[in-house]
């Protein structure tokens, strides 16, 4: 009896796997490179006692934050991807958030009646 399609074509996959792609050696010299600028950004900041910026993303991270999301396998893109900053920029800019925040609330319970 003779087999269905599909258990022969599963037949010939497993007897010829698809072979696996190999990295080429450019692409580990361009890893190499890119991972190169990007630890010796991060020391730069911490030289400078600044914190990476992506403004693509609007994320803030400090040197040792940035390092934790790497070994996480997170956030990995090159040096041109970010920017050293103060982090009392962004430090500022949560306080002008609270500061309008509080100005809502008040406008909100002074058109409330006092019960």
């Amino acid at each position: 009896m003779a087999r269905p399609a599909s258990s022969a074509k599963s037949a010939a996959t497993a007897a010829h796997p698809k072979p696996q792609l190999r990295r080429t050696i450019i692409s580990d010299v361009y890893d190499a490179d890119w991972k190169l600028e990007l630890k010796t950004l991060i020391e730069q900041a911490r030289v400078e006692r600044k914190w990476l910026f992506c403004s693509y993303q609007g994320l803030w991270f400090s040197p040792d934050q940035l390092e934790q999301a790497h070994r996480e396998g997170r956030f990995m893109w090159g040096a041109v991807n970010w920017q050293l900053r103060d982090p009392s920029e962004q430090l500022a800019a949560a306080e002008r958030k609270v500061r309008e925040a509080t100005a809502e609330r008040d406008r909100i319970a002074a058109g409330m009646p006092q019960y």
